[in-house]
């Protein structure tokens, strides 16, 4: 029983990190496809 409880734990921090993970990838599409975004950021690189 101790065992299936260590593998659901494990198995429930992963899915936390990838859910992490997809947040911030989706949080970066969606800035980066912002326009006002996107200007900003060129402005910012030519300097």
């Amino acid at each position: 029983m101790q065992t299936i409880k260590t593998g659901l734990e494990g198995n429930i921090f992963r899915l936390g990190q990838k859910f992490n993970y997809m947040i911030v990838l989706i949080v970066m599409a969606l800035t980066l496809t912002n326009p006002l975004i996107a200007e900003f950021i060129k402005r910012f690189l030519k300097m």
